[in-house]
């Protein structure tokens, strides 16, 4: 048996293609039905995703020649499959349809790219009794529509409809529709969103849209009672109830690990209240109106907080300040281009027990990243990312020492081998408040200054005195 393993090992390490090892798989089948067992099992573990329609080739051929080496193999090796929009046209429908009906009970994870392009058609009843037993992981995206056809052609919902309805025991979906004439395709949105959110498998733990939903689809989808750990959304723009949103919080409270509610649109047009989430350990919001909560009866098991895409600071200073404090809370990611150092204060506040904090400041954001360095003086990981080029004006060494620059040039300037006893004053907070010996990830981007001062100062910290 251990032949075999190192033999498939070596097989698939190698630098020889899928299809020698293919083959090699074949020989192994000859031997027995331990080798192949331990032989198809080593291979689907080892193989990579087969994606067909890649570069904008159709692949009609390779799909061809593909069904035809698998004719005659009962237990398909390969489970992990991608199709890009470019497979998708009228010469590949019955390739297509003869691929999901021969091998779609040994699928196990498949996705699937749309685009305006695509001239596959679906008939509503042209994929009954299809069988997906195996499949765990579906992605279906639709991308770049610009309404072309897609008011009058809605076989891409009936494609959905019929998968959804076959994979039984699904555990993630993941569904992306953003579209990009909302007057010409709403007929396809509303389709979609009515299969989405009444036909998504019981089994499904792990769900993400990235889609426009109404409030009716959305109480649909709450009376599924999905049993969900991760849920992330992109709303696009929906308006929704309260009264819908609480409802739909309800149905998985008690189960949901993970939520990310999203609007890449801006419009944040609903208003969140929270139901208490006994499990939930990652919240990642972007915006909207927050009803005031209490963290400890609410998000009892909270440990990390995302802010990073909230582009209204005044609401989230509200948020904040109506909130009471989580002491479960370890990792905490602050709205990008953050420069109001209140709103750092008052996150401090409100998450006493931070050890870990990404920021990204603005051009004249210094006296958020002093606040920082005031009151989060526990942080044990601090990454700090500047999004822009850094001038010399903003004196980063003095930001993160809190030493002046006349004070650096004076012990550049006497540099040696005794100068780690030099006494350097402090004029303002710098990293060396923080308690823990810091592990400061600084990604500079689009970086051009001098940093020599800084790496100076941390070879140094130990030694310095205040």
């Amino acid at each position: 048996m251990s032949q075999l393993v190192g033999y498939m090992g070596h097989c698939e390490s190698s630098a020889c293609s899928q299809g020698k090892c293919l083959k090699s798989l074949m020989n192994a089948r000859l031997v027995c039905k331990t080798w192949n067992d331990v032989g198809l099992r080593i291979f689907r573990t080892k193989s990579d995703t087969i994606v067909f329609g890649e570069f904008d080739v159709p692949d009609t051929k390779r799909m061809t020649d593909f069904l035809t080496d698998m004719e005659c193999t009962k237990s398909i090796p390969y489970q992990k499959f991608r199709f890009e929009p470019a497979f998708f046209n009228f010469k590949n429908e019955h390739l297509f349809k003869n691929f999901l009906y021969s091998f779609g009970s040994s699928i196990v994870n498949l996705k699937l790219w749309f685009d305006n392009e695509c001239s596959m058609r679906f008939a509503k009843r042209s994929l009954t009794d299809l069988r997906l037993d195996s499949l765990q992981f579906l992605f279906f995206g639709c991308v770049n529509y610009k309404g072309k056809a897609c008011s009058e052609n809605l076989e891409l919902t009936y494609l959905l409809d019929a998968i959804l309805s076959s994979a039984v025991n699904l555990k993630q979906f993941c569904f992306s529709f953003p579209p990009k004439d909302l007057k010409s395709q709403n007929t396809i949105i509303t389709r979609f969103g009515d299969i989405v959110s009444s036909k998504v498998p019981l089994s499904v733990n792990n769900l993400k849209l990235e889609m426009k939903l109404s409030n009716e689809q959305l109480e649909n989808l709450s009376r599924l009672s999905l049993r969900l750990e991760t849920f992330h959304c992109d709303f696009r723009g929906s308006s929704i109830k309260q009264s819908v949103l609480r409802s739909m919080f309800d149905s998985f409270k008690d189960t949901l690990q993970e939520m990310r509610l999203l609007d890449t649109e801006l419009k944040y047009n609903f208003k969140l209240d929270f139901p208490c989430f006994k499990k939930l350990s990652v919240l990642e919001i972007q915006g909207g109106e927050v009803v005031p909560f209490n963290f400890k009866s609410t998000f009892i098991a909270l440990e990390r907080l995302i802010l990073y895409g909230w582009t209204d600071v005044e609401s989230l200073k509200t948020f904040l300040n109506g909130t009471t404090q989580c002491t479960t809370l370890s990792s905490l990611e602050l709205p990008y281009k953050i420069s109001d150092p209140h709103l750092v204060y008052l996150a401090a506040k409100c998450f006493p027990k931070v050890c870990h904090l990404e920021v990204s400041p603005i051009k004249g954001g210094e006296a958020a990243i002093e606040q920082i360095f005031s009151f989060m003086t526990g942080l044990k990981e601090l990454e700090i990312t500047f999004p822009f080029v850094i001038e010399d004006a903003w004196h980063v060494d003095t930001l993160f020492t809190g030493i002046l620059q006349t004070e650096f040039q004076k012990l550049l300037d006497n540099w040696n081998s005794e100068c780690t006893q030099m006494t350097v004053s402090r004029s303002k907070p710098s990293i060396v408040n923080l308690k823990s010996k810091c592990q400061s990830q600084l990604r500079l981007c689009f970086v051009n200054i001098k940093v020599k001062m800084i790496i100076l100062f941390y070879s140094f910290l130990q030694n310095w005195k205040s």
